[in-house]
């Protein structure tokens, strides 16, 4: 994670676009807002590690941050499959490159990568979820290509994973994370009639490719499905981070969806984001989990 300083304040109400926010922020509030966030992750027994801790003397690190304000959307820039780091390849000239400083972080922390998925390769982390430990999603969005699918079968095929599903999206989709979210290994909160509008392949190694339909292939596994609305998933509805099986933590505001949660035995702990959605980010955007098993436990 990232803890967002004075960087947020390189956005302006006239270049928020070229960085993917909706306008310039408060910078008070705005941290405010993320320290709420934090608390609640600390309260549920979770270890948020921050860059700029364990970048603190990395003056390269720190140089670069200060004019970078999306780093705080972490989740982009990598995912934990396995036994390690997965590089991703940013699309937006606001994230490309930022991926160096989780490769150095990964250094510091002695974690190995898997592979990188840039340059030529575009795939963000908020294009990705996990069905199971084996099992990984990718969305076909506006942010992937599919060199980067083909370098996710090479090395994770048969090795990290047993299964990659690529869920062709809508056009103008940014991430699959906005419209779909695993949240125990038989719950999902997803956007059925979003994702179901193109098909999905599925590949495992040494089998040819599977072509079916999404919310299809949920149900054969057996998963419960919470429909939400596109509108319900611009509000991160779909946006939560899990801390543990059918335990999240997310922004206020998504009151049918928290009640759906609780009506299955869920736990869910809200915490303003009115600022801090003005990055275009939500909870989940703002979090890349070095250590999954935990929240799976």
């Amino acid at each position: 994670m990232h803890r967002p300083g004075n960087e947020v304040l390189v956005v302006t109400n006239e270049n928020a676009a070229q960085y993917c926010f909706t306008c310039a922020v408060n910078l008070d509030r705005f941290q405010y807002e993320y320290d709420c966030f934090l608390k609640c992750l600390r309260d549920c027994g979770t270890e948020p590690v921050l860059i700029g801790e364990v970048l603190k003397d990395d003056t390269e690190a720190q140089s670069y941050i200060a004019k970078r304000p999306n780093v705080l959307y972490t989740r982009d820039l990598a995912a934990m499959v396995g036994t390690g780091i997965v590089l991703m390849g940013m699309q937006a000239k606001c994230r490309k490159w930022d991926q160096w400083l989780v490769r150095r972080v990964a250094e510091k922390l002695d974690m190995p990568v898997h592979c990188e998925i840039g340059p030529d390769g575009i795939l963000e982390g908020g294009g990705v979820e996990f069905i199971t430990d084996r099992a990984f999603v990718a969305g076909f969005c506006d942010r992937s290509n599919e060199i980067a699918f083909e370098k996710m079968k090479k090395s994770l095929l048969g090795k990290q994973v047993d299964e990659l599903v690529v869920v062709m999206l809508p056009e103008g989709t940014i991430h699959i994370d906005g419209h779909f979210l695993p949240i125990d290994k038989n719950l999902v909160i997803a956007n059925k009639s979003y994702l179901n509008q193109y098909p999905c392949v599925i590949y495992r190694e040494d089998a040819k490719p599977r072509y079916t339909w999404f919310v299809e292939y949920l149900e054969q596994k057996g998963l419960d499905i919470i429909d939400i609305t596109f509108e319900e998933g611009c509000n991160c509805a779909a946006n939560y981070i899990q801390v543990g099986p059918r335990k999240l933590v997310g922004y206020e505001g998504n009151d049918r969806v928290e009640k759906e949660i609780r009506k299955r035995g869920g736990t869910v702990i809200t915490f303003p984001g009115k600022e801090l959605i003005k990055g275009r980010g939500g909870p989940h955007c703002m979090t890349c989990p070095l250590d999954r098993a935990k929240n799976e436990e």
